[in-house]
Formats: structure tokens, sequence, C-alpha cells
């Protein structure tokens, strides 16, 4: 079995789940309920994922939860199905050709080889998964797939650093996909965030400080998050805290919180606003020691908690 060390892109994803044994009734899963849905949404040609949510060998077979996904064209949402996003970063990989009733054991035999003599982690934070990718052959009088099998391994340390000019139009792009969900969530696309044009950015570094987050190194690295603040007469304001979509929730935004104060020694205190809805953001804010101090309705769909942190 050869298993090689893959980078992949978060993907985001509508998805049917299924619970119950793995093996035959999961593929009848694919054939009874997903292979129609994907057909009624034009959608049998487009990358398909299966995301196994529990480990068979430690779950009861009626517990074990399975998500049948299918990456979106972008623009596309259905209505009938839940959507969210595969995390992107390192996998170990294999190919799988064959019958589907042989890739559980294929998936024994590659969770028993990925790891053995490497100095790799299974990153327990995100799911494995078996990838379809455009075009992936289904035999119909076999049986027989091709997929890939996908395992989650840690990822290269995070480095916080300053950013420059030169980095602008990278992070204002991933600023924008951050700000879908917030968007998404108020029913507006005409937020700030999402209206900023690469000019101002670029004066944000004239006028304040820019950190940014990288994941890897040399012409593997990719910036993941980034902050920014300036120094004011009432304090140091931060703001346009982001991370990419798919690497949320790995405590990426709590290290460029803390950086981005180690910046402003001379700071006695320090104020920033997020959305009254954005309960996550809050939430980490509070856990870093910020305050509500008061609300600010904008509009009738929007309104601003303001948040302060004294040193």
């Amino acid at each position: 079995m050869k298993i090689t060390v893959v980078h992949r892109a978060p993907a985001k994803v509508a998805y049917l789940r299924y619970t119950g044994p793995f093996g035959e009734p999961l593929r009848r899963f694919w054939r009874g309920t997903v292979a129609p849905w994907l057909a009624d949404n034009g959608l049998v040609d487009c990358p398909r994922y299966g995301l196994s949510l529990d480990d068979p060998r430690r779950t009861p077979p009626e517990k074990c939860r399975y998500d049948a996904c299918v990456e979106l064209p972008a623009g596309l949402t259905l209505p009938d199905a839940a959507e969210t996003i595969i995390p992107g970063g390192r996998y170990a990989s294999t190919l799988f050709r064959g019958p589907g009733a042989e890739i559980g054991p294929a998936w024994t035999a590659f969770l028993n080889g990925a790891l053995a003599g490497a100095r790799d982690e299974v990153d327990h934070t995100r799911h494995p998964y078996e990838y379809y990718p455009r075009g992936a052959s289904f035999d119909s009088r076999t049986g027989a797939i091709t997929c890939e099998l996908c395992l989650p391994l840690t990822d290269a340390a995070v480095s916080i650093s300053r950013a420059t000019p030169a980095d602008a139009k990278t992070i204002l792009a991933l600023q924008k996909r951050a700000y879908e969900s917030e968007a998404r969530s108020y029913d507006d696309w005409s937020l700030p965030p999402l209206a900023q044009t690469l000019e101002s950015m670029r004066e944000e570094f004239a006028s304040g400080t820019v950190l940014k987050a990288v994941i890897g190194e040399g012409s593997d690295a990719r910036i993941v998050g980034s902050v920014r603040a300036r120094l004011t007469a009432e304090g140091c304001q931060v703001g346009r805290l982001v991370v990419e979509p798919g690497w949320q929730g790995r405590g990426i935004g709590t290290l460029l919180m803390r950086a981005i104060e180690q910046a402003f020694p001379e700071a006695a205190r320090f104020q920033l606003f997020t959305g009254s809805r954005s309960e996550g953001n809050i939430r980490l804010y509070e856990r870093l020691g910020y305050q509500r101090t008061h609300d600010e309705v904008l509009s009738p769909a929007v309104t601003l908690t303001h948040l302060e942190k004294r040193r």
C-alpha cells in the first residue's frame, strides 16, 4: 500500500447523514438515497466525500455516524441539506480501487500503516474521509469503486509574524472568505469586511500593525489567519480577526490575539467589536479577558457588541 502525505484545501459541502452499521447498509444508503439526491440536483459529477464521524472499532454499530457529502459549486445552496466545511490541512492518503465490500479492510490496513515508523500524528480534531474526485470510476457490474482514503495529520507549527503590503491581496481574499458566514447570518452581503478594497487594505498597513498566521514553510507556506490593530488616544483598537474557514477551531485566533496584544506593550487597554450574533467570537474574546461594554445598533438587522480588556 503506497501512502503519501498531501495538503488538501478546505471544501464547502452539502451532506446527508447516515447513522447505523457500516458495510452493506451504508452502501445501500449511497445507492438508494445519496445517488438519487445527487442526480436530482445535477451534482453527480461533483467531487464527493464520505466523512466517518465515529470509529467503528470503538463505537457500537447502530451509533456510527457518516456524512455523505458533495462539494458545492460556488454560489449554490441546497435547501434540503445541511452544509459544512471539511477542513483543509495535511492528510495521509492512499488510493483504493476495488469492490465496495473491501473498503472496510482497506481502511484497517491504511490506519495500521499510515503512521508506522513516522513522526506524524493523527489530528483528532478532524475526521478521516473517502474522497471521490470528479470522474471517479464506478463499475455497476462488479461494484468496484475508486477513491482516496484520507487520514488527517497534525499540521506544521503555526507561526505568527508581521504582515507586509505584499500580503495585502492574500489577506483581503482570506478576510472575504472568513466573513461569508457573517453575511449569511445577517443576510447582508454589504458588510464592510466584504466591501473593503485592496487600496484601503494597503492603507491599513501604513496606519497600524497587521499580523499574519502562517502554516508551512517555503513554497508550502500559506496564510491562514490575520488580525490588525492601531493605537489611539482611547486605547489599542483591534479589528478584523480572521481565520480561514477550514482552519477555524484550532487555536489560531487565540494565537493571533495574544500576539497583537504583545505588539502593543504600551497600551493600557484594548478595544474591539463584533456582531452580536457572532457567539463564537464573543466567547473567544471573553475567554481572553475581554468584557462587554455596550451594544451599538447599526440597522434593524445588525447590532455590534463592543468589548474591552484592561491591563
